[in-house]
């Protein structure tokens, strides 16, 4: 996060009066007062020592990834082509923002530092705001296999170990009868007779054929 500063010239000091800045007389800058430390350590140029600290608070934001509230956004439109990394808005209006969509309370959060060009979707990173109970699943999966749950807490998932299309067979196979009556010889097996299943045919229609 960058910091706005006089770098490339002297400060003009100024006294606080109330909420009033009154600039001192006559003009003094940074390099004209020298400033001395708690620890003894005189600095006479108050302009390099302003300077350094900014330098330092820069540092110290940057490393600590610090982020910079800028306030609700209703439309991708209301984010600005200029921003620092860090600086974060709140999505207040739920739509797509920078491609990707967001809900009322997410966090949209920019990741580098553009200056109006060269803009991207990508210098956005998003932050889901309204997970009440977020679901994780296992490290890996089979593709296309049922989901279950894993646990009492509902929020654990595992895989099924079989795909739907499976499923759907076994209840169908389950659904077969071991037991068939009919009263004439078929030309082939009924389909409800599960695998190792006794057809009984009338023995007048048998005797008859």
């Amino acid at each position: 996060m960058a910091l706005t500063y006089q770098s490339e010239k002297n400060v003009t000091l100024s006294r606080r009066n109330g909420t009033e800045l009154i600039k001192l007389y006559p003009g003094t800058v940074g390099a004209q007062v020298a400033l001395t430390a708690q620890n003894g350590v005189t600095q006479t140029d108050a302009q390099k020592e302003l300077e350094a600290i900014h330098t330092k608070i820069d540092g110290l934001l940057t490393n600590a990834d610090a982020m910079q509230y800028k306030g609700v956004i209703n439309a991708d439109g209301d984010l600005p082509a200029t921003y620092e990394p860090g600086w974060t808005w709140k999505v207040g209006t739920e739509g797509t923002y920078k491609g990707r969509v967001c809900q009322s309370g997410d966090l949209i959060i920019a990741n580098t530092s553009r200056a109006g060009s060269g803009n991207a979707d990508g210098d956005f990173d998003i932050v889901q705001g309204n997970v009440d109970r977020p679901v994780s699943g296992p490290d890996t999966s089979t593709t296309d296999h049922i989901a279950l749950f894993d646990g009492t807490d509902g929020m654990k998932l595992k895989d099924g170990g079989i795909t739907l299309d499976e499923l759907k067979q076994s209840v169908a196979d389950a659904a077969k009868k071991w037991a068939v009556h009919l009263d004439s010889l078929p030309e082939s097996m009924p389909d409800e007779l599960a695998d190792g299943g006794l057809l009984f045919v009338d023995s007048a229609a048998v005797s008859g054929s």
